[in-house]
């Protein structure tokens, strides 16, 4: 699955989600909570994490850019 900021995306639990950004800033991808969090990716870059184990919604915004928001949901 992928996450990006501004997006909404889908993963198994525990399943791999790639954080990919667009060319020109660097962002970040963090679960509001702590459920998951890519660090900074570089601009054009992509980072890879675990999605949480348990099913549900984890909303997620750039510390960055915080108006860029997503949620991931796993299940």
């Amino acid at each position: 699955a992928e996450a990006s900021p501004s997006g909404a995306a889908g993963a198994p639990p525990g399943g791999p989600v790639t954080g990919a950004t667009a060319a020109g800033a660097p962002h970040t991808v963090p679960a509001a909570g702590g459920a998951f969090d890519t660090g900074e990716v570089a601009a054009g870059g992509a980072a890879t994490f675990e999605a949480p184990g348990q099913p549900g919604s984890y909303d997620f915004a750039c510390q960055i850019h915080p108006g860029m928001t997503g949620t991931l949901t796993v299940g």
